[in-house]
């Protein structure tokens, strides 16, 4: 495999994604009710945002997996990306100055989501700084600096740990942070924090795969990557179980670590599939989306999906 080389399987998870972001979800739960079923129904249930749920993450609905594994995805392409860049002889100041333009247009591009350009400001105008976007630009920028300074897959996977670490000593030496008076800022660093996590990991699951096929075979590596998410996974549920169900360390780690395993398991089966076995010919739906993904979110924000579930469905 060449350092210009795209995986399918890439665009194949990336598209299937950035579907559900942008509302597939909705279509299924409209064909579950044409087809007679009800909103008690498990698989209507399944694309419910369990997590917003007051209390914690007791049942964890897939809708709720959408948001992490479109960030572990993003880290994914940049080790190519990044191949790419310095094969043309950019330097690694330019490279830094890039992925800061990609961190600010995504910020801009929540403002303008949000209602900046309203000019209205608190209650019924835009009311936060904050937004999807500018998490997914923020954690994506720091994991590609903790990428670039760093040689070999061990120490990218330290780095990871080391976020990680970071949580804990935020916990353990800011208890103010995480009181009832500053929950939602607390539950923000943290999230914020573990965000990192994501990306980060998609660029070590990237180099495990970029490795040399003679020396290690495909079946390999995907066993691999679904060994990791498992592995991964099972600490979630330790974390869970370990820690308080409603304290922040308990619920936003067990949650990020769940959902780390989750993302690693989705690629290793799609890796297996698509780029092993070669089973290409039904990425056709997907990989258009995935390779522009951007106006995918765009159709999503703009109530485009929802205009054609609302057009197909209503009524049926």
């Amino acid at each position: 495999m060449t350092e210009n080389d795209r995986l399918w399987s890439v665009d194949t998870l990336r598209g299937l994604d950035m579907m559900f972001i942008s509302g597939l979800g909705l279509g299924i739960q409209a064909l579950v009710l044409a087809c007679g079923g009800t909103e008690q129904s498990w698989l209507w249930q399944e694309f419910m945002h369990s997590c917003e749920i007051a209390g914690c993450w007791k049942n964890v609905n897939f809708e709720d997996t959408i948001f992490p594994l479109f960030m572990f995805i993003s880290g994914l392409s940049f080790p190519w990306s990044l191949a790419s860049q310095r094969k043309k002889g950019r330097s690694t100041l330019r490279i830094v100055l890039s992925c800061i333009r990609r961190m600010a247009l995504l910020w801009v591009l929540g403002w303008m989501y949000g209602g900046i350009l309203s000019l209205k400001f608190g209650e019924g105008g835009f009311h936060s700084w904050i937004s999807i976007l500018s998490r997914i630009g923020t954690a994506w920028m720091f994991a590609a600096f903790i990428y670039m300074a760093t040689k070999a897959v061990w120490q990218r996977a330290a780095a990871c740990l080391g976020v990680g670490l970071i949580m804990f000593l935020l916990h353990l030496c800011v208890p103010v942070v995480f009181s009832r008076q500053y929950a939602g800022f607390g539950q923000h660093m943290l999230n914020q924090v573990l965000d990192i996590m994501l990306p980060l990991s998609g660029m070590i699951a990237c180099d495990l795969v970029r490795r040399d096929p003679e020396r290690v075979s495909g079946n390999r590596k995907a066993l691999e990557l679904a060994v990791t998410g498992v592995v991964i996974w099972g600490i979630g549920q330790l974390a869970r179980r370990f820690f308080h169900i409603q304290s922040p360390i308990g619920c936003v780690a067990g949650k990020n670590f769940f959902f780390l395993g989750w993302s690693f398991m989705a690629f290793a089966l799609f890796y297996w599939v698509i780029d092993v076995l070669g089973f290409r010919r039904w990425t056709v739906v997907f990989t258009p989306v995935g390779k522009n993904s951007i106006l995918a979110y765009t159709m999503g924000m703009m109530g485009v999906t929802y205009a054609l579930t609302a057009f197909f469905f209503t009524g049926l």
